[in-house]
């Protein structure tokens, strides 16, 4: 932003503060000194543009200070003003900017004495300085603040990285836990796979061994019926052989019997 046009010749542009408009340059001001200083001027407008209202606040308070050279030429304009002191940004820049061009015109007007043209100058001088402070301040602040915006940020990258680990590990714990029961579920089906194959080799076993037993039973069962029936019938058979053998005693027995009595008979008769 330039304050001088090249508007028939090199003039200042007006501020935005209306009750604060700057002086035309003196006649004796060279065109080479309305260029070097809109340079300056250029440079410096920037920076009032950069700053917050706060730090525009602080440039003021500077060349208001009782021990400020423009602090009487300040009192003098705050007459003039309708609202007697600045408040808004723009108001601060005007203010500024009006200052700096009106010590300018005097320090290099030579129908002003010598001294009014030294006193400008440190006047100018002044108000760069209170300008370069403030702008330092600013500087540095911003330079805090970024440093504390990215301590915050990598804070934050930090907090979240942690996050994201916690994250990973717990979806790791999860996925593990999640894996343990799976493989817990699979051992208990195994197990109880295995454990109903045993017991249906068990009930296998046992009603195998109740089979071998119903047949050995069975079996043995028979070879007893079998025993019996041989021993009845040889029991039978030896009481039979016994009936036949006592009847035959018994006929040869009645027969010697009958032998004998048949002899005595004879005998009696012979005698």
């Amino acid at each position: 932003m330039s304050i001088y046009t090249r508007i028939s010749g090199i003039r200042p542009s007006p501020l935005q503060n209306l009750h604060l408009q700057p002086s035309e340059p003196p006649p004796s001001a060279t065109k080479e000194q309305l260029i070097l200083f809109d340079r300056v001027l250029g440079r410096r407008t920037d920076q009032l543009y950069a700053l917050p209202l706060a730090s525009l606040s602080t440039v003021y308070g500077f060349l208001v200070d009782a021990e400020s050279p423009t602090a009487q030429e300040i009192k003098d304009l705050l007459k003039k003003l309708p609202k007697k002191e600045p408040s808004t940004d723009k108001q601060y820049i005007s203010f500024v900017l009006f200052l700096l061009i009106e010590n300018f015109h005097r320090s290099i007007d030579v129908r002003e004495k010598c001294d009014i043209r030294k006193e400008s100058l440190a006047k100018l001088q002044h108000i760069l300085d209170c300008l370069d402070a403030a702008y330092a301040d600013y500087n540095e602040e911003n330079k805090r603040t970024e440093q504390d915006r990215k301590k915050r940020k990598e804070h934050q990258e930090k907090v979240l990285e942690e996050l994201e680990v916690n994250r990973k590990k717990a979806d790791q714990e999860a996925r593990n836990k999640e894996r343990e029961l799976i493989e817990a579920k699979e051992k208990a089906e195994i197990e109880a796979r295995a454990k109903a194959e045993l017991e249906a080799s068990r009930k296998k076993a046992e009603e195998e061994v109740r089979a071998r037993a119903e047949q050995e039973a069975k079996r043995k069962a028979k070879q007893e019926a079998e025993a019996k029936r041989k021993a009845e019938q040889e029991a039978r058979l030896r009481a039979e052989e016994e009936a036949k053998r006592k009847a035959e005693q018994e006929a040869r027995a009645k027969a010697e019997q009958e032998a004998r009595a048949k002899a005595q008979q004879e005998a009696k008769r012979k005698a």
